[in-house]
């Protein structure tokens, strides 16, 4: 067995992939998504800064219905909203690909402020000046999800632009 580094771990540039484990973090967000109905459907673009590109770790949502009524003594803090309320589909516009076969139950995909966020297993990441895509549609014109406010985080850190020739063969 070989102890030298796969080929495309042997040409990162480690000096500068080891500031990106520095003050680094950031986190895009979505715009709130306000379901009057609980049925209708939306479409977002989240526009990822030219700077640098975007590794995603973990992904996160709240949503109003689930809240529950946390400041009465004998209320529920939290109700669990079948499917976290939507179906999602993202796409990461830099490649213009499908980040799954079809919509998903919220809940499956990012996780919720009661139970924290959901890390991924293998991370993504969304290219500098790219954009996530994303298509919510609420699962039903009825309660509970009438009125629900929903909101999207995607949690990672930035990879400066010229920190790997892997992900910048061009300079």
């Amino acid at each position: 067995m070989s102890a030298s580094l796969p080929a495309p771990l042997g040409r990162m540039n480690a000096r500068a992939l080891a500031d990106v484990t520095r003050d680094s973090f950031f986190q895009y967000a979505s715009q709130a998504f306000t379901f009057t109905l609980g049925s209708e459907s939306y479409s977002q673009s989240i526009q990822i800064q030219s700077d640098a590109h975007f590794l995603c770790v973990s992904l996160g949502y709240t949503n109003t219905a689930e809240a529950g009524n946390a400041t009465a003594t004998t209320a529920t803090p939290y109700i669990n909203v079948p499917n976290g309320g939507a179906l999602i589909q993202l796409t990461d516009g830099a490649t213009q690909r499908f980040l799954s076969s079809v919509a998903v139950p919220l809940n499956l995909l990012f996780g919720s402020c009661n139970r924290g966020p959901h890390v991924l297993e293998l991370t993504h990441l969304f290219r500098a000046t790219g954009f996530i895509g994303v298509q919510i549609t609420g699962m039903a014109a009825a309660a509970p999800y009438t009125g629900q406010v929903i909101r999207l985080t995607f949690n990672g850190f930035k990879v400066p632009k010229g920190a790997s020739s892997v992900l910048d063969p061009n300079g």
